[in-house]
């Protein structure tokens, strides 16, 4: 069993929006610590859900992929100028 604490920074954005939301009762810190990747979703008031991790600067926010960005191929190669 792993818990993650998260003591620093309780602020974080929709990163689809820029909405700025606050944890100060921990609503989500506590949702992150239950679930076993450490992550939890919310659902923003523009309608697009995202993803909530806490890390060690504090909590921090993520777009999920959807069903069709997850099918599209990837490009792994790293190297500067492939494209």
């Amino acid at each position: 069993m792993s818990i993650h604490i998260c003591t620093s920074n309780i602020d974080f954005r929709c990163p689809y929006c820029e909405k700025e939301y606050s944890d100060t009762y921990e609503k989500y810190l506590n949702r992150i610590n239950k679930n076993k990747l450490g992550i939890t979703t919310m659902k923003c008031d523009c309608g697009k859900r995202f993803g909530i991790a806490c890390d060690y600067a504090g909590l921090v926010s993520f777009k999920l992929a959807t069903k069709e960005e997850l099918k599209k191929p990837v490009n792994l190669d790293i190297r500067k100028g492939k494209e």
